[in-house]
């Protein structure tokens, strides 16, 4: 038979699944740290996404496709636009 649990049993539930969760946190990006070279090559040196994917693999042993690359520069751009007004 199913345990009936009380007003305060549940709240105290809540409170741990609540505190867990606000606990999670996310890494940060594996390119960030390669942020400047990936901007160099797709603003000034005009390289498609598939060919920096194939130049982080080479020089950087990055490993990504180039649709998650295309949305990396896309939020960061965002990002950046925001900061430079």
């Amino acid at each position: 038979m199913a345990r009936i649990f009380t007003s305060e049993e549940l709240s105290e539930q809540l409170a741990e699944i609540k505190r867990l969760r606000s606990k999670r946190r996310y890494s940060r990006s594996k390119l960030n740290r390669y942020l400047s070279d990936i901007f160099h090559l797709r603003f000034v040196e005009d390289a498609s996404y598939p060919e920096i994917c194939k130049w982080l693999q080479k020089n950087r042993r990055v490993k990504i496709s180039p649709t998650g690359l295309r949305y990396f520069v896309q939020s960061h751009t965002k990002e950046l636009e925001k900061q430079h007004g």
